[in-house]
């Protein structure tokens, strides 16, 4: 008879796993939604992407405390909720399982797609999905006294994200950048999505592009049968400076520590790279208006059109 084998789980990846945040992005009553607010959640199901549910389908049958019974088992942290009114699409955002619920506006969007169009070299999806998204909040603490409804919402989009120790984060792993941008002006939020794209500095563009067609299938080597040596090739100053319009800029530079593998001992490295960034979409433009202690019910602890008193601004500041 043949033995079972025991499956031995690693404690530390379970405690990771546990402590890492996880969404489902759902649009509710799918079926009236259309296509363009169906495609939106494609999109940011991707952009939420890996920890999130990627090819979760949606019933009629389905409803919220259906999702909300399953977040549970399946670890899951936060739901965004996609819909469609009269007056234009809507967006929740839900911290399970007690909540609180905020409500967005959707005030303008933009499909991935419709980013792709405007871009004369448009970045292919690739590796970077893998990894989760570094989230960047700008402007989002006024010179003034911050609000209890706005540090709620700050608390709201910091913990749907994995926590990034820059001591102890590679460069490699760090792919996307999510940036949330507090317009004042219009009172909204602007979220753009972007790739992060880097080069070595000092290296010409004639040896970058052997060195990074490794696979010949996906990209085909440079013809080098009209040269005789391949000493023309690298020190010729027209296919140097021959960059197309999608080369990175080497005036935008950081400093990256790198580790090197010896058998004496690891050694860091401190190389200068070129950044750009390539937006990936969606676009969106969101509107706070509503902010309640439950999900989707419960005492509203903000409104956009009402205007609470002192004390129940205290009450609301001691609650979160």
């Amino acid at each position: 008879m043949k033995k079972e084998k025991k499956v031995h789980t690693r404690k530390n990846e379970n405690l990771s796993n546990n402590h890492i945040p996880k969404s489902m992005v759902i649009r509710t009553e799918a079926s009236n939604v259309g296509s363009s607010i169906s495609q939106l959640t494609q999109d940011i199901r991707r952009m939420m992407g890996p920890h999130t549910a990627i090819r979760l389908k949606e019933r009629k049958a389905n409803k919220l405390k259906d999702y909300i019974t399953m977040s549970g088992p399946l670890g899951v942290t936060h739901l965004l909720l996609l819909s469609k009114t009269e007056s234009g699409p809507n967006m929740r955002i839900v911290r399970t399982p007690h909540g609180p619920t905020l409500y967005f506006k959707i005030k303008t969007y933009s499909l991935c797609k419709d980013i792709i169009k405007t871009q004369k070299y448009p970045k292919s999806p690739g590796s970077e999905f893998l990894t989760p998204p570094l989230l960047i909040l700008n402007d989002f603490i006024s010179e003034k006294k911050e609000q209890p409804h706005e540090i709620l919402l700050t608390s709201t989009f910091r913990n749907m994200f994995p926590k990034l120790s820059f001591q102890n984060a590679q460069m490699s792993h760090v792919k996307r950048v999510l940036l949330l941008h507090r317009n004042a002006s219009e009172d909204c939020i602007d979220l753009r999505h972007y790739a992060i794209i880097t080069r070595n500095i000092g290296v010409s563009h004639s040896i970058r592009k052997i060195s990074t067609n490794l696979d010949p299938k996906k990209k085909p080597l440079p013809n080098l049968s009209h040269i005789k040596d391949i000493s023309e090739y690298v020190l010729n100053t027209e296919s140097i400076s021959c960059g197309s319009d999608s080369e990175i800029d080497d005036n935008i530079t950081i400093e990256v520590k790198e580790k090197n593998n010896i058998k004496n001992g690891a050694k860091e490295k401190t190389q200068k790279k070129a950044i750009k960034l390539i937006e990936l979409g969606p676009r969106l433009q969101l509107e706070l208006y509503k902010i309640t202690e439950g999900i989707s019910t419960g005492e509203v602890l903000f409104h956009k059109n009402i205007t609470k008193t002192l004390n129940e601004g205290l009450n609301f500041k001691e609650k979160y």
